[in-house]
C-alpha cells in the first residue's frame, strides 16, 4: 500500500502524497518519520487544493476538504458535494469529511452522525464502528445499548485499538459529544505546552490523550494522562488546562456520568 501511495505521489496526486503522510504518522507500512509526514501532508494539500479547484477531481476534492478541516477553515460547496458522494460510495475519508460537516452544523442532527459513522462501520472503518459503540453506550442519536458498546469496546481494544480500551473504562470521544453541548469550552494552551516541551529533557513523543470526567458545576473532574506524551512537565500543562474547560449545559444519557478521552498534539519532536 505505501508503496502504492508513494507512486502516486510521485504522479502528483495530493490524496497519494496525503495517505502517504498518514503512513508515515502512523508508523503503518513504513518506518514512523513526523517530519516527512508534516512535508508530505502540507505538499499533498497543495497538490489536492489545485487539482480540485481546476478539474474538480472528487478523488482530489475530498482530500481537499480534510486538508481544510485539519486548518480549521470552512469548505466550499464542491468540497462537501464530493465527499458526501463518495462516502455513499464507500470512500473512508470522504466519510470522515461528511462527519465533520455534519458536525459543525449550527444544528447537529445525531441521528444524522449516527448515520454517517454506521455507514463507515458497514465499510469497514474501525473508528466508525468505535463511535458507534460510543452512541450506543450514550443512547446519542441511536437507542442506548451499553451492553453491545462494551463488547464493540472489547473487540476493538483485543485488535490494538487504544482509544477502545479507554473507552472500556468509561471515556468517550470529546469531538463525538462536546457538540451536543451549548457552550462547551476547551481551549487548548499552546504557547505553555510549547515552552514546556523546550524544557523537557529525552525524547518525547508527538503527544497523547488525556482523560475527564464533568462534574454536577460543568467544570472538569477527574483529569488523567491515559497515554502519556513522555515529559511529566508537558502532560501537566495539558492536564492544567483540561482543569480549566466548562460543559455549561448537561447532556441526558443514561450513564451516571459522562466522562470523555481526546487526543492532543505536540509540535514536532526535536
Amino acid at each position: 500500500m505505501v508503496a502504492f501511495e508513494r507512486r502516486a505521489c510521485d504522479l502528483g496526486s495530493g490524496r497519494g502524497c496525503i495517505n502517504l503522510a498518514n503512513s508515515y504518522r502512523s508508523g503503518e507500512g513504513v518506518e514512523r518519520r513526523s517530519g516527512q509526514a508534516d512535508a508530505l501532508w502540507n505538499h499533498g494539500c497543495g497538490l489536492a487544493e489545485r487539482t480540485c479547484s481546476k478539474q474538480d477531481l472528487a478523488y482530489e476534492c475530498v482530500a481537499a476538504g480534510k486538508c481544510r478541516i485539519s486548518r480549521n477553515e470552512p469548505l466550499a460547496a464542491r468540497h462537501v458535494e464530493h465527499s458526501g458522494v463518495a462516502c455513499e460510495s464507500g470512500d473512508r475519508l470522504a466519510c470522515e469529511v461528511a462527519v465533520d460537516v455534519a458536525m459543525r452544523g449550527p444544528e447537529v442532527d445525531p441521528a444524522e452522525v449516527a448515520g454517517l459513522f454506521v455507514h463507515m462501520c458497514e465499510t469497514g472503518s474501525e473508528f466508525g464502528c468505535e463511535v458507534v459503540a460510543m452512541q450506543q453506550w450514550l443512547g446519542l442519536g441511536v437507542v442506548a445499548d451499553p451492553e453491545a458498546a462494551r463488547a464493540t469496546f472489547t473487540r476493538l481494544c483485543a485488535g490494538g485499538l487504544q482509544s477502545s480500551c479507554h473507552a472500556e473504562r468509561g471515556y468517550m470521544h470529546l469531538l463525538l459529544v462536546s457538540p451536543f453541548i451549548a457552550g462547551a469550552a476547551t481551549p487548548y494552551p499552546h504557547k505553555a505546552v510549547a515552552a514546556a516541551l523546550a524544557r523537557s529533557q529525552g525524547p518525547v513523543k508527538d503527544g497523547g490523550m488525556v482523560g475527564f470526567c464533568v462534574a454536577a458545576d460543568g467544570t472538569t473532574d477527574k483529569p488523567v494522562v491515559l497515554d502519556s506524551s513522555g515529559s511529566e512537565e508537558v502532560d501537566g500543562e495539558v492536564i492544567a488546562a483540561v482543569k480549566t474547560w466548562r460543559f455549561p449545559s448537561r447532556l441526558d444519557i443514561p450513564q451516571p456520568e459522562l466522562c470523555m478521552q481526546t487526543a492532543f498534539q505536540l509540535p514536532r519532536s526535536r
